[in-house]
Parts: C-alpha cells; sequence; structure tokens
C-alpha cells in the first residue's frame, strides 16, 4: 500500500460540517459577548487615538479589518473618518474601508458553510434567494436595509455568495449610509459618543424602504410563477 503523499492543502484543509457547526456557534458567541461588553465607547476611543497620530490610515485599516472580531459597531468608524478628513475624502476612505471590514466576516462565514445543519439550511436557503433575485441584487438590498453590517457579511458568506458581486454589493449599498455619517461626523465639533449621533429616522426608513424596492420586482416575478 502506497503511503498518502503529503500536500500543503492539508494544512487549511476544512473540518467536517459538526465542527464548522460547533466552531461557528461558539465563534458568534463570542462576537455576541464582545459586543455586549465593549460598548463603542471603547471603540471611538482607539480612534481618538489613531486620529492623534501621523499613522492614522493605517491604524484605521487596522482597526477596521479588527472590527468585526471584537464585537465594536460600524457606526463609529465613518462618523470619526467624516471627523478626521472632512466630508469628501472622508467619503472615499470609509467607502473603503467598509469594504474591507466586511472581508473578515464574509470569509469565516464562507468557511462554515456546510452541507448539513443549521448553517447547511441557512446557506441553501440564502443561496436559493440571492439566485432568485440576483447576487448583486440581493447584497445592494441588504446593504441599504438598516441591518447590522456583520450580520449581512456572515449571511452571504454562509449563502456562497460568490466575491465579486459581494463586493461591488457592498460598496454600492453602503455609499448613502457611509456618506450620511461622514457628513454627519464632518459637521461634529468634537470625536466622542456624545458629538457623533446617527443620522435621523427618515434617511434610514428612506433606505429601507429602497432596498425592499430593489427586492420587490424579482419577488413579485418568483411569486407570480408559482401561481
Amino acid at each position: 500500500m502506497r503511503p498518502r503523499r503529503w500536500s500543503p492543502s492539508a494544512l487549511v484543509e476544512r473540518p467536517g460540517p459538526a465542527v464548522r457547526t460547533l466552531v461557528g456557534i461558539v465563534l458568534l458567541l463570542a462576537i455576541l459577548s464582545a459586543a455586549l461588553l465593549v460598548g463603542p465607547d471603547r471603540a471611538v476611543a482607539a480612534l481618538s487615538v489613531a486620529a492623534e497620530s501621523r499613522w492614522f490610515l493605517p491604524a484605521l485599516f487596522t482597526l477596521y479589518l479588527l472590527r468585526p472580531l471584537l464585537g465594536w459597531p460600524h457606526s463609529p468608524f465613518p462618523l470619526a473618518v467624516g471627523f478626521v478628513l472632512g466630508a469628501v475624502a472622508g467619503t472615499v476612505v470609509a467607502l473603503v474601508g467598509a469594504v474591507l471590514t466586511a472581508i473578515p466576516p464574509y470569509l469565516i462565514g464562507r468557511w462554515l458553510g456546510t452541507d448539513s445543519g443549521p448553517f447547511g439550511r441557512l446557506g441553501d436557503r440564502g443561496q436559493r434567494f440571492a439566485e432568485g433575485t440576483g447576487s448583486l441584487r440581493t447584497v445592494v438590498a441588504a446593504r441599504l436595509t438598516p441591518l447590522p453590517i456583520d450580520l449581512v457579511s456572515y449571511g452571504a458568506g454562509v449563502a456562497r455568495v460568490q466575491p465579486r458581486p459581494y463586493v461591488l454589493g457592498t460598496f454600492l449599498g453602503e455609499i448613502p449610509w457611509i456618506a450620511a455619517f461622514v457628513a454627519v461626523g464632518a459637521g461634529a465639533d468634537s470625536l466622542t459618543t456624545a458629538e457623533l449621533t446617527t443620522p435621523g429616522l427618515l434617511p434610514i426608513a428612506l433606505l429601507a424602504v429602497l432596498g425592499l424596492l430593489l427586492l420587490a420586482k424579482p419577488l413579485w416575478k418568483r411569486y407570480a410563477s408559482r401561481t
């Protein structure tokens, strides 16, 4: 019997569905616990330190990458970027950051994707929904709604949305949110949670309605084809 030849891919070979499901549950519980224990004050404090450094952009993008794993909310980031860089430059930087910070949870979701178990069932339903309405359209619509950015990212990963429509959909769907938050940050007097307020309920509601309208036509077609 010939010995099995070693391959570098064995180092990154994914474990079985049961192990991935267990790891996913533990990871999500850990992140949720961190989100409850570490509020936006800690995120703003870290961004305040970065704002006073000449290494602001490298520190900022490092925090963008670490943010999903620390359970920090995303909203303080474009607010702080707007405060430091202003409305125009801040919007560009915050859009890049929004795409960057949405990649780690997406990759984790892709890794957690299984053929069975709770993640498998959620992934199959998400994949069918995205294929029926269009992956790009689905990601853009989800980003326009006031759903947490990480929830959409994990969901897209588990649903096996392809990288290109995911990245492009995230960029397009985050544009109005980023522009609104950056504008608020640019008009703030100081980089504190008291000053960094969120946009009003009206723009949030309008964006949510716009996201639903994007899905209205394909959903109606699916409904009509079944009747």
